[in-house]
């Protein structure tokens, strides 16, 4: 019957488009007709404000491999950074198994404030790192105006985790031209042989320059699991 999963690990969608287009694949075979639902939930994004709400289910034929849900997206007119919904499939029918359970939908700002410096937040209060991918990747927005050439210093704090046994000691500085609303930046994830999945470390913004400020979370958790 196959396995139904997200064709992409996260996707993007600027906030002036009408909807995001999104793609269940089935792969591992496709004999029989099977069905997958799907809904939406929120994350830093809200329903209502940056995207409706969408559920639903879909049906692929047999010999089918790919179907594609919409959901709607809203466009503001503030100045508020990158906003991320989950995406989640749940309950298979027909023999067919979940591949990728959730995954993101970004939505990018496209106002580009021309009023300050504006602030740095990091997208979320807390990210993941597994030690299979060797790294966790972690997103810093500049909200409330993109005026300047402008700065903000980033570096990793202990906490459960350990540096050098679970994750690799990281600082550095990000830098945002005028109009940049975005930034990432890695840590390297240690991979060890040691059961101890759920660990984390924390990392900080400080220092921004030019008259940005900092807005919270300007302090993140990075959860580690095996």
């Amino acid at each position: 019957a196959g396995k139904l999963s997200f064709s992409a690990l996260a996707y993007e969608v600027r906030e002036n488009s009408a909807a995001a287009t999104i793609t269940v694949v089935r792969t591992n075979g496709s004999t029989g007709q099977v069905g997958i639902t799907y809904a939406t939930s929120d994350k830093t994004a809200r329903s209502g404000t940056e995207y409706t709400a969408t559920n639903g289910t879909l049906t692929f034929a047999s010999g089918e491999t790919s179907k594609t849900f919409t959901v709607p997206i809203i466009d503001d007119t503030s100045v508020d950074g990158k906003k991320a919904l989950t995406l989640t499939l749940s309950a298979p029918t027909g023999g067919a198994v979940i591949g990728t359970v959730s995954v993101l939908l970004n939505i990018s700002d496209d106002e580009v404030g021309t009023f300050g410096s504006g602030s740095f937040m990091f997208s979320k209060g807390q990210f993941d790192g597994t030690e299979g991918d060797g790294l966790a990747t972690l997103t810093v927005n500049r909200v409330g105006g993109t005026l300047h050439t402008v700065s903000v210093s980033y570096a990793t704090m202990n906490g459960t985790a350990a540096p050098g046994l679970d994750y690799t000691s990281t600082s550095g500085t990000l830098t945002f031209e005028p109009g940049e609303q975005s930034k990432t930046f890695t840590v390297p994830i240690i991979k060890d042989t040691s059961n101890d999945s759920g660990e984390y470390f924390s990392v900080s913004l400080s220092s921004p320059t030019a008259g940005a400020q900092l807005e919270t979370p300007s302090t993140a958790q990075v959860n580690v699991y095996e």
